[in-house]
């Protein structure tokens, strides 16, 4: 009887030991696929970030790209009219 009892006791404390390890094992995946996340979401928001920086770089670009062009419009007018002048004061 009492090695029937010893032999119970050693089955429960391997039973103890395994249910130990399995819950030690599933929080280890736990935690592993919640750090896997939190990277995936940062990955994330920094692609939208950069994107967003893209977007503003670009449209930035195009803003110079148009005062570029304004200016040259406006230095021709400049010009045009400073030759008009010009030749109204010969003119006279």
């Amino acid at each position: 009887m009492l090695k029937y009892l010893k032999l119970e006791e050693q089955c429960n404390n391997k039973s103890k030991n395994e249910a130990i390890r399995a819950q030690h094992s599933l929080w280890e995946e736990k935690r592993k696929l919640a750090e896997k996340e939190k990277k995936n979401r940062i990955k994330m928001q920094t692609e939208e970030k950069i994107l967003e920086e893209q977007k503003i770089k670009e449209m930035t670009e195009n803003k110079v790209s148009d005062l570029e062009k304004e200016e040259i419009e406006i230095l021709k007018r400049i010009r045009t009219t400073t030759q008009i002048h010009q030749n109204c004061i010969y003119i006279y």
